[in-house]
């Protein structure tokens, strides 16, 4: 799951174009902090544009949301095997999901809710659950109980409870989105971060690309610079507790239904941001070594892991290319 680990974004002066300037605008939402920063010649337009991007974002943050009792995911609960309508954003952000899904051998899954909630739950108090409560959570999850036709944004789950948890991909989606109105609006040359999750835009006035530094705990910081993709880095360094004396991370395993038990980050660069959010994750649970043979080639990312007394790195081909090491 994507977690707002600290990509910090370098603003870097405009020189030779004083009529658009870099406009910053920062507001909480999803969670997380969320920043702006957009190009305009008037000050009160890039207001105006950051407005309308950031309700965008809190309107996502409600329709994604798998525990608002008035959200959309909520109206699909106790309706076993009968075909319902999906909006489109969220009906959007399932297909990404479950493309990920068959593309990772499963190992990105949006349907893990009932996991999610028993591992939170033993997170928050420091109590395992019980084998009969992690078999009922393992039954219960899952994308085989969603059948989605995408052409006519409907869904069918064959149970009475909701699995969807958009939460390892909806940061990267509300970041796409946002983006996507401010590229409408005339400002193509905007960034959007919504915690660890970022999109870049076209290159600033006068500058190459967006330059964004990535920290995720486990090695040295290191520059990027990015223009018309997407990054996104997940891992657990800011959302592990210890349970009964043991580590126990966010990040669940589909396989075996348990979170992750090493310490793991991942930053991935892809086309937009729901695909990158969900990327991120699925190789958190894949590890150096299968990522290698599993991500896609239209992917850039990086994998580190520690296992034992080593920390063990991979990196697709062309990540070091994107790196600007000081």
């Amino acid at each position: 799951m994507s977690v707002a680990l600290p990509l910090t974004l370098a603003l870097l002066a405009v020189t030779g174009c004083a009529e658009r300037s870099a406009h910053t605008f920062r507001e909480m939402a999803m969670g997380t902090e969320c920043a702006l920063t957009i190009h305009a010649t008037d000050p009160e337009q890039a207001r105006s544009a950051a407005r309308l991007a950031m309700d965008r974002i809190h309107q996502l943050d409600h329709d994604l949301s798998d525990w608002l009792p008035d959200g959309e995911l909520a109206s699909l609960q106790g309706r076993a095997g009968v075909p319902r309508k999906l909006s489109p954003d969220l009906c959007a952000a399932l297909r990404t999901g479950l493309q990920v899904n068959r593309e990772s051998d499963g190992l990105f899954d949006p349907a893990l809710r009932p996991l999610v909630v028993v591992w939170r739950e033993a997170r928050r108090t420091g109590v395992f659950p019980t084998a009969g409560q992690l078999e009922a959570a393992r039954r219960e999850s899952g994308c085989r109980h969603l059948q989605l036709d995408s052409s006519a944004c409907q869904i069918t789950i064959d149970s009475e409870i909701v699995p969807i948890d958009l939460g390892a991909i909806g940061k990267g989606f509300a970041a796409e989105e946002a983006y996507r109105l401010l590229q409408a609006g005339g400002h193509p040359d905007s960034l959007v971060a919504v915690g660890g999750d970022i999109r870049c835009g076209t290159p600033p006035p006068g500058r190459s690309g967006w330059e964004v530094t990535i920290d995720d705990g486990l090695l040295p910081p290191i520059r990027v610079t990015l223009s018309e993709v997407a990054i996104s880095t997940s891992g657990d360094r800011e959302q592990s507790a210890f349970v009964q004396g043991r580590p126990v991370g966010h990040i669940i395993d589909p396989r075996t239904g348990n979170p992750l038990n090493r310490p793991t980050a991942v930053t991935v660069i892809a086309a937009d941001g729901a695909t990158a959010d969900a990327w991120a994750s699925a190789l958190c649970v894949a590890g150096p070594e299968y990522a290698r043979t599993l991500a896609p080639n239209c992917i850039r990312w990086r994998v580190t892991a520690v296992q034992g007394a080593d920390r063990v790195t991979a990196t697709s081909p062309e990540f070091p290319a994107w790196t600007n090491h000081d």
